[in-house]
């Protein structure tokens, strides 16, 4: 009964430890993204939001000026990139600083009444009404405030944002204090570790949670105050969620080395070994059969975000920058390429677990090779047909063929492996773990 109890204890501990590492991580990404100031202004220059914003500016001031009278000539350097980011960057400090926010509109109201009075001289005009020019002027500037303020949006859930923050850094605090004290209390009174289980619940909930979030939230089409904010949003959100997938496979690689370093999991894990490769086998299969769940839309998005990721990164390592024309014209480009490697690797991966499914219950030969080639082929075929049931998805007899090949490849490699290495082993006398 002893033993039971302490059994039970111990499990509740992995997984509260589990939970709270899941959570810690959640909190610090939060810090690191949403809380974080100069993450923010990084986003807002990756995707040319000054330039948008001196757009849509402009455009208003354009409105107003033909509604005066005037030649929009009198709108020349009465701002620029610069000015919007400074005025955007104290925007953005009174938020995260919970400071009042005051945009100052001096240099542009200065610039505005010379341009004006040039506008008048050349004219061989005169100012009848001093009065009705300096409204108009306060109107253009109040038109440069309301979009870089968002119609004073910021000022009002400033106070409201600073209490998030302290709640989000208290709840990391605490969250670490308690993690620390629930793996002492797991060493100490079972004996046990408790950072591989928390690593492999962290790993795979971000990554679900990422994925479910993307699955069931249309982020791309996010609507929000106006067209160039809701495009920062949809990437600022994107871009968090990628963070959280990244997180989540790199705490998955570290648990899983982790194991390799304890043998004592190794072991354990390789008693129940069929069960685990049947396991992986089916996780993998369900993968597959959720993206071809997405309708078309949702597929086409998640290619052009795989996409336009690849593209970044190479642009970084190799220094290249594009325009965000030149961005779309080359996801448009590139994704079909994309989409046919995706279709390949899933496969790939397929056709490497089948066969080490099927090894389990029959010597690898050319008959078990035929069948787990099959074995791909069909599901590949099932797949392209619950295509057919997923909004405006199609079947195509060429994405068979293509995964078909990916299977093969994946069932190459691995009966090369599996041979090269049970020669090794034997030729060194050790123990053949592949049975």
């Amino acid at each position: 009964m002893k033993n039971r109890v302490k059994y039970i204890l111990n499990y509740i501990t992995k997984f509260w430890a589990a939970i709270l590492f899941f959570f810690l991580s959640c909190l610090v990404i939060l810090l690191t993204t949403v809380f974080n100031e100069n993450y923010l202004l990084n986003i807002l220059e990756k995707n040319n939001y000054y330039a948008g914003l001196h757009d849509v500016i402009q455009n208003q001031m354009s409105y107003q000026i033909v509604q005066a009278g005037f030649d929009e000539e009198v709108l020349e350097n009465i701002f620029d990139g610069d000015l919007l980011r400074r005025s955007t960057k104290k925007v953005l400090d009174g938020l995260y600083n919970n400071n009042e926010i005051n945009i100052s509109t001096t240099s542009i109201e200065e610039q505005l009444n010379k341009n004006i009075e040039e506008y008048v001289s050349k004219r061989g005009l005169t100012i009848d009404d001093e009065e009705a020019v300096a409204k108009f002027v306060k109107e253009m500037a109040n038109i440069y405030v309301t979009n870089v303020g968002y119609s004073n949006t910021i000022e009002k859930v400033r106070s409201t944002f600073s209490q998030l923050y302290t709640i989000v850094f208290m709840a990391t605090i605490v969250s670490s204090i308690l993690l620390v004290l629930t793996y002492l209390g797991t060493k100490i009174f079972f004996k046990e570790r408790n950072i591989i289980t928390s690593l492999l619940t962290a790993g795979i909930l971000l990554i679900f949670f990422s994925f479910y979030i993307k699955e069931n939230i249309d982020i791309n089409n996010i609507t929000i105050y106006t067209g160039l904010i809701s495009k920062i949003i949809s990437n600022y959100i994107n871009n968090i969620l990628l963070i959280a997938e990244i997180v989540g496979i790199i705490y998955l690689i570290v648990a899983l080395l982790m194991m390799i370093i304890f043998n004592k999991i190794i072991n354990k894990l390789l008693a129940h070994k069929k069960v685990l490769n049947i396991i992986l086998l089916i996780i993998w299969m369900v993968v597959i059969f959720m993206f071809s769940s997405q309708n078309a839309i949702k597929s086409t998005n998640t290619s052009n975000q795989v996409t336009k990721t690849f593209i970044t990164i190479t642009a970084n390592i190799t220094g290249n920058s594009y325009t965000e024309e030149e961005l779309n014209n080359l996801i448009i480009d590139k994704t079909l390429i994309v989409r046919k490697s995706a279709h390949f690797l899933e496969y790939l991966i397929l056709g490497f677990l089948v066969l080490n499914v099927f090894k389990d219950y029959h010597k690898i030969s050319k008959k078990t090779l035929l069948y787990s080639l099959l074995f791909c082929v069909l599901y590949a075929t099932s797949d392209e047909i619950h295509q057919l049931f997923s909004l405006n998805r199609t079947c195509r007899i060429l994405d068979v063929f293509i995964d078909s090949l990916g299977a093969s490849l994946g069932i190459f490699i691995y009966s090369i492996f599996y041979n090269y290495l049970n020669k090794y082993l034997k030729k060194h006398k050790k123990v053949n773990i592949m049975y």
